[in-house]
């Protein structure tokens, strides 16, 4: 076996290594529940919304299958995660969910563990500042680290996405049914963002013909009231229902006032984030097969993809000895 684990992740004392999972042969990889160090508000909100993902995940192990693993943290049998990386693509970001996609069209299946959560770092802040660092869970902003590299990865994986709905088998009926579902909800998320431009213009045209401002602003005020009504609702039926037993697990009053924000905000990174795919991720961000594990990652490809700059080795011992000779001198 083999864990992968971000630089950043923190480990409890009690992890939970189950070793009884691996006696389905069909799970080839295990995710495991996050949580970030609330330390702002931002953060709590972050916090929140990966506990959601979290049990949804958990769902999706006990009735079908886990996607991928996180970055963040995730088992693999040894072998199915050396072939998985043999075919990535090894684009910039989205790297996990190519993992999965890869384990998936391999009719294997991925499980989630609850029982612990690793604890990781978030954002302190919506949108960026002075800096301009957009890597890791320690991004700068949630505008760098979702509309600029988590949300532009669906839509390339979409026909990808569309093949496992109709081809994947998880082993059983109900599960197969199970997963087919998830997947017709995550296709018309990605085609829903990506309709989103069209549809906000017509309605601003319908509106504008309109030429009834009063109407056009009971129109918006009201969509508004119920997307945030539908958010607090869903956000009081998690925390003080599903989640009843769990305390620890709960979101706070502040948490759950402010979601409706904080989706909002996630929506419009998903919105951004698809349309960057499709216009500039996608034509300048070709897939690399096979430069890293099959010798093509040559002195020229590191220079044209990573700016690195590779010297002959007698050249650099030169330079490395001849810069000690003349500090001896």
């Amino acid at each position: 076996y083999i864990m992968h684990v971000d630089d950043d992740t923190e480990l409890p004392d009690d992890f939970v290594l189950d070793e009884t999972v691996w006696n389905d042969p069909r799970v080839h990889g295990v995710s495991y529940g996050i949580r970030m160090r609330p330390t702002g508000v931002v953060q709590r909100l972050v916090d929140w919304e990966f506990r959601r993902i979290s049990q949804c995940r958990l769902f999706e192990s006990m009735y079908s299958t886990v996607w991928f693993q996180h970055g963040i943290i995730g088992i693999w049998r040894r072998q199915a995660f050396m072939e998985t990386m043999q075919e990535h693509p090894f684009l910039p970001f989205g790297e996990d969910n190519w993992n999965g996609t890869i384990n998936l069209l391999k009719q294997r299946a991925m499980a989630q563990e609850l029982r612990s959560s690793v604890t990781t770092y978030a954002p302190s802040a919506f949108f960026p500042g002075s800096s301009s660092r957009d890597q890791g869970y320690g991004a700068t902003c949630l505008w760098k680290q979702r509309a600029e590299r988590w949300c532009v990865n669906a839509p390339r994986r979409l026909w990808l996405r569309l093949y496992l709905m109709l081809f994947y088998r998880t082993g059983s009926l109900s599960r197969t049914l199970v997963f087919q579902a998830t997947s017709v909800l995550h296709l018309m998320s990605v085609i829903g963002h990506l309709l989103a431009p069209f549809i906000l213009l017509h309605a601003l045209v319908v509106f504008v013909a309109l030429d009834d401002w009063s109407e056009v602003s009971r129109h918006m005020l009201g969509a508004l009231a119920s997307f945030a009504v539908c958010q607090w609702a869903n956000g009081l039926f998690l925390s003080a229902f599903l989640l009843r037993d769990q305390p620890c697990l709960q979101a706070d009053a502040v948490t759950l006032l402010l979601w409706p924000l904080y989706s909002t905000f996630l929506q419009i990174c998903t919105l951004y984030g698809h349309w960057r795919c499709l216009l500039f991720y996608i034509p300048f961000f070709p897939m690399r097969h096979g430069l890293y594990t099959e010798g093509g990652m040559d002195p020229d490809a590191l220079r044209q993809l990573h700016g690195i700059h590779c010297v002959e080795a007698s050249n650099l011992l030169g330079r490395l000895f001849g810069g000690w000779v003349r500090l001896m001198i």
